[in-house]
Formats: C-alpha cells, sequence, structure tokens
C-alpha cells in the first residue's frame, strides 16, 4: 500500500528457458505485466560458424558470414592460397589447389617448398641442353668445350670459331697463325694468365693499376665481389663488412603472405601495404623519401639517397637473375622463355648486368594475397650459360665482317636503280 505496483522487479533474476531455439533459448526471470516473464538473455545475430545457431532458426553454422573468403595455409606453392570453411564450428583454410606432379614452371606445383627440383637441365634450365657449337663456350655444360663441334665448308674449329685450315701449318693473312689446324687471330693462340687479356698478341694486365675494396677482386679492369668459395646454390654480395656467400631464393617456395631472402622464407612486412604508383615497399613502410629522386645509371633509390644499383656485378647460378629487393641484391629464378636449343639464341654472360628491377610484394599478384614465391619471376635475360666472368682468357667479341648473300643481292639492286634512273635523266 505505497501506490506503487511490483517495484524492485520482484522474484525476478532466476534463469529459465525462453522456448525459442539456438542461442537465444536462455533467458532469465524478469517481473512484467503482473507476471514473471523468461526474457532471452542473448538476442538473436548474423550466423557465424562457431558451431551455435546464432540466428535462432534451429540450425547451426548455416550460410555463415566469417567464410567464403581468401586465406593462407600452412602449404607452400599452388597450395598457399585457400578459401575459408565452416568445419566442425571451426573456421578452417582449405587449400584452392591439391598437390600436382612438378613441372619445369618456376612454380611449387607438389607444394613441398621446392621449386622445379630434379628437372632443370646441367646448364639450369628446363628443356632439353642446347647444342654445342664452335664458340669456346660449354653450350651442353657438360664441362667440355667445343667437342661436338660442325664447321661448314671443310672449316675447323679453332680457339672458339670455324676457321680455314692451316695449308702446312702457314696462313696466309697477317695478323693469323695456325693455331688448332685453323687460321685464327694472333690473340686466339695466346694462353694469358688469369685476369689477362690479349692485345696483339701479347698478355696485358688490365688491374695492374685498380685497387679494389675488401671482398672485392679486379676482373676484366672492373672490381667485382670475390665469389670464389662460393657453393653452386649461392651467389656473392658486397655488403659494408665485405663479401658474403648468400645462398639463392630461385629455388625455394614460401608460404602465404611470406617471402624469401637470403634463401630464407620470412614474413612478409609488405603484404598488406599499398604505395603510390613508383613508390616501393620497405620493410612494411611506404619509402615516400624516394618519391621523384632520378638517379644515375647503375644506382638506384633507397630511403631518399641514390645508391649503387645492388645488382651491380652480382652474378647469380646458372638459370637465375638478380633482383633487388627492398636494397638487397637475391636471385631469383630465370629459366622460363628460353628455348635452349635454338642454336642462333643470342648470347650475352649475365655476370655484373643490372636488370634494373626492384620487387617489393606490389610487383606480384596480390588480388587474393598470392606469395611472390608462386608468381613466375617476370625477368629475362638472353644468358645461355656463358661461362663465368674471369674464366676466360680474352674479352670482346668475335664478329665478321664479310657481307652476307642477302647484302651483296640489295647492294646490287640498289646500283642497279641508281644507273637506270641516271641513264633515263641522260
Amino acid at each position: 500500500c505505497d501506490g506503487e505496483t511490483d517495484e524492485n522487479n520482484p522474484g525476478s533474476g532466476g534463469s529459465c528457458t525462453t522456448g525459442r531455439l539456438g542461442i537465444c533459448s536462455l533467458g532469465s526471470l524478469t517481473c512484467a505485466r503482473g507476471g514473471l516473464v523468461c526474457d532471452a538473455t542473448t538476442p538473436p545475430t548474423e550466423e557465424i560458424c562457431d558451431g551455435l545457431d546464432n540466428d535462432c532458426d534451429g540450425e547451426f553454422d548455416e550460410d555463415a558470414t566469417n567464410v567464403g573468403t581468401a586465406c593462407g595455409t600452412e602449404e607452400t606453392g599452388i597450395c598457399a592460397i585457400g578459401t575459408s570453411i565452416c568445419l566442425d564450428g571451426a573456421t578452417v583454410c582449405q587449400p584452392d589447389r591439391l598437390p600436382e606432379g612438378e613441372q619445369c614452371n618456376a612454380i611449387d606445383d607438389d607444394c613441398d617448398g621446392h621449386i622445379d627440383e630434379n628437372l632443370l637441365n646441367a646448364c639450369g634450365f628446363c628443356g632439353l641442353l642446347p647444342q654445342e657449337r664452335c664458340d669456346d663456350i660449354d653450350n651442353d655444360c657438360d664441362g667440355i668445350i667445343d667437342e661436338t663441334h660442325q664447321c661448314p665448308n671443310d672449316q675447323v674449329c679453332a680457339a672458339g670459331s670455324c676457321a680455314l685450315p692451316c695449308i702446312a701449318g702457314e696462313c696466309e693473312r697477317s695478323g693469323q697463325v695456325c693455331f688448332e689446324g685453323g687460321c685464327v687471330p694472333d690473340c686466339a693462340a695466346v694462353d694469358c694468365p688469369f685476369g689477362n687479356e690479349c692485345r696483339d698478341g701479347q698478355c696485358w694486365n688490365p688491374c695492374s693499376e685498380i685497387t679494389c675494396e675488401q671482398g672485392e677482386i679486379c676482373q676484366s679492369g672492373l672490381c667485382q665481389c670475390a665469389s670464389f668459395g662460393c657453393s653452386d646454390t649461392q651467389f656473392c654480395r658486397q655488403t659494408a663488412d665485405g663479401a658474403q656467400c648468400v645462398e639463392s631464393c630461385a629455388t625455394i617456395a614460401c608460404g602465404f603472405n611470406e617471402i624469401c631472402q637470403d634463401g630464407r622464407c620470412k614474413d612478409n612486412p609488405c603484404s598488406d601495404i599499398v604505395c603510390s604508383e613508383g613508390i616501393k615497399c620497405i620493410d612494411g613502410t611506404c619509402d615516400l623519401l624516394c618519391a621523384g629522386i632520378v638517379c644515375p645509371d647503375g644506382q638506384s633509390c633507397l630511403q631518399g639517397q641514390c645508391q649503387q644499383e645492388p645488382c651491380l656485378n652480382v652474378e647469380c647460378p646458372r638459370g637465375q637473375a638478380c633482383t633487388n629487393l627492398a636494397g638487397k641484391a637475391q636471385c631469383i629464378a630465370n629459366w622460363l622463355g628460353h628455348d635452349r636449343t635454338d642454336p642462333e639464341m643470342p648470347t650475352a654472360p649475365d655476370a655484373g648486368v643490372s636488370l634494373d628491377i626492384d620487387v617489393s610484394v606490389q610487383d606480384v599478384e596480390t588480388s587474393r594475397g598470392i606469395p611472390d614465391a608462386m608468381a613466375p619471376p617476370v625477368v629475362f635475360s638472353w644468358d645461355r650459360g656463358v661461362e663465368p666472368l674471369g674464366e676466360s682468357t680474352s674479352t670482346g667479341c668475335d664478329c665478321s665482317t664479310q657481307e652476307s648473300n642477302s647484302t651483296r643481292l640489295f647492294r646490287f639492286l640498289f646500283m642497279l636503280c641508281v644507273f637506270t634512273r641516271l641513264r633515263i635523266k641522260q
């Protein structure tokens, strides 16, 4: 008789069952409308994958909203990317692709963490070995040079080029000597010491007046990283502390949001970073200090400073190429896009060549978070397994000054046309 009704919610607070389904079934008693009512403790929500009936419709985990998105599995290669599904009340990442037979394609097809294992030929490339040619190069990578050469028109292979045979040990042209049964330039017959070059038949050391820094060696007049002692899977990288033998990333396949550095997989700090066009991500931060900076040839910008291009003078193992990754030289697969049996393919050594490529996660397919190790590299060169710089005793290129038949025909037709026009004017 205080003038108020059911004040202080008498009899409330006890647990009860609402009669509804799912998470809405449990409630607590409350005094309402002159009696105790069971109100649901948890209202219905969006259905998620948790083994509960979140929307209180009698079913659990149906049409869960937290699945169906791209995710990273614990696998590598083609198995690294998956789609989240609901399994037994838990969200799991199901690989989009299962392991396949390994193919020579610079991809980890069998998801074992290795790329193209046991598929590369002796030259470090896919496919058949190239045919041996008379060029003083071990084209088929068997350790023997010009062993199965074929020269046209009764010529012989001498000093790496097809040459006219000697006549009684003599040559008719001046500046040529008889060597290995053929008439070759005088320097072709000179065996200079390592690091020396031949000029006019005499050995000359282009490094005699050059002093290199610690960990470097002079070859053909240029200071290069001293790669002696590095294994077949390593390359030499020059650092402030001297030369280091570093493992290549060419055959390493990493997992989702990982990147290979120095032959090891590590978390990629740039996997979720999107920088403006022309700006690279370095260690998880967009390098804005390099915006608008144009560096001279042989240099690249890092944190606002032009520095020597990391790939300059870096020699990667056969079938690989150097790329600039966050300011450091890394060797990656480069054995795709080569017809190793094509005898007409131009040759050029990859030693000391800067490919001017700066790789970050944005240079790779990122629409679904595909890791860099899955994406075939976009690095190409014409390297055909040329012997590393320094193993040859001469430099320069062999060329021919003789005109081809097509050139002679063109010259003849041109002169005939000029002569005809002059006669018409007369």
